[in-house]
């Protein structure tokens, strides 16, 4: 059996007796050193590690740039380990978090069914460490590889640019914006909202190529008529939105999208639907129809549903781009995905205060490696975004 153990620098862990990297001298000059020691006999499995999109590797390789989370399994190191499919349990150690993966023999190990780990984010080298329960003991494998830091601060896409622009600031009951676009081919309209009040009416835009709006607060709470917070329709280009802060029980969705040929965007946006609405369903975010939806750091209190991404049966969604979100749900969908191409996650967190972790999302392709990017639980505080810095005063 071998058991590693580990040194820490911090949150920086590495394997026992490695000294810190910003130490090491070239040695090849200084003649070895003899260690009369033995070194420990291997375990009879071995870890193996895969990012999305690459293959297997053993964890020792060390693995950079890594995401949010990393599929990892044990493979034996004699191909006729007879005990080696009688695991009964195993539990991944990854610094001070950890994740039991099966319970109760047989435990098969295969690349279809991987277990997803959530990889640290700081600086360093990091210890990953599998304990395995076989019917002649346990057993023990820790690796150490590298993982990149992440952007403190990572940039947002900039805002389109904007041609032949209308520009308005949106008035305190909000508006219909009418572009004069027909045809998207010859389509150059574009428009760019401000904001200076409090909006306390919905906002429809339609006709139009690029949209930005950055930086508004719209409360419809006291809105008679529920509406949509902001409602996208017949847009052909880039419709930006930004620092957003929606809220109110008036609302039948706090941002919608129904255009087919738009890249919509929704970034830095904190979005408040409670509670339920006596209308149906309300969602932070729904869009039957874009050619593209990309939200990130954005975040959804709802008593309904959170993010739904459903265009109708017999038409396909545009790829989903869906980074840095929390939805916090009360017995609510908090993701529903359905007829999307390639999507791409990272970050996606889902609490609920009742329903329970396999209720919280409608997903027509559920077993897509990028799935395994969604995480039960409070969204931690780096997730989505802060209401106190959205809305009226928002900078990038």
């Amino acid at each position: 059996m071998r058991v590693s153990l580990c040194l820490l620098w911090g949150a920086v862990a590495c394997a026992a007796g490695e000294t810190d990297p910003s130490d090491r001298t070239d040695d090849s000059d200084v003649p070895a050193q003899t260690d009369d020691t033995e070194a420990p006999e291997p375990g009879p499995f071995r870890i193996e590690a895969q990012l999305p999109g690459s293959d297997w590797e053993p964890a020792s390789e060390r693995f950079f740039d890594a995401p949010s989370r990393i599929a990892v399994r044990l493979v034996p190191r004699q191909a006729d380990d007879p005990l080696f499919d009688e695991i009964t349990e195993v539990t991944w150690l990854w610094d001070d978090a950890f994740v039991r993966d099966r319970e109760g023999p047989p435990w098969q190990p295969h690349p279809d069914t991987p277990t997803w780990v959530d990889a640290p984010r700081e600086v360093g080298l990091h210890l990953l460490c599998a304990h395995a329960v076989r019917p002649d003991g346990v057993d023990e494998e820790c690796i150490d590889f590298g993982v990149e830091p992440p952007d403190d601060d990572p940039t947002l896409p900039d805002p389109p640019a904007l041609v032949d622009e209308d520009s308005f600031t949106v008035g305190a009951n909000g508006g219909r914006f009418q572009g004069r676009c027909t045809d998207c081919a010859t389509c150059e309209d574009d428009l760019e909202l401000t904001f200076r009040d409090v909006v306390t009416g919905p906002i429809h835009l339609s006709g139009y190529r690029n949209i930005v709006a950055i930086g508004g607060t719209l409360d419809l709470t006291a809105d008679d008529t529920p509406d949509h917070g902001v409602h996208l329709e017949d847009t052909c280009g880039v419709a930006h939105f930004e620092g957003l802060k929606i809220t109110g029980a008036g609302l039948l969705d706090a941002v919608r999208a129904d255009a087919p040929d738009a890249h919509v965007r929704l970034f830095a946006s904190h979005l408040d639907v409670r509670p339920a609405s006596a209308n149906g369903p309300v969602d932070g975010v729904q869009v039957t129809a874009a050619a593209s939806v990309h939200l990130e750091a954005v975040t959804v209190l709802t008593a309904s549903e959170g993010i739904d991404l459903s265009p109708p049966d017999g038409q396909a969604l545009g790829r989903p781009t869906l980074r840095s979100l929390g939805v916090v749900g009360q017995d609510s969908v908090g993701l529903r995905v359905r007829h999307a191409t390639a999507p791409t996650a990272d970050q996606v967190w889902l609490d609920d205060t009742i329903r329970p972790c396999d209720e919280r999302t409608d997903l027509d392709q559920p077993d897509d490696e990028a799935w395994a990017a969604i995480s039960c639980g409070e969204p931690p505080a780096n997730v989505g975004a802060d209401p106190a810095a959205v809305g009226l005063g928002y900078r990038r």
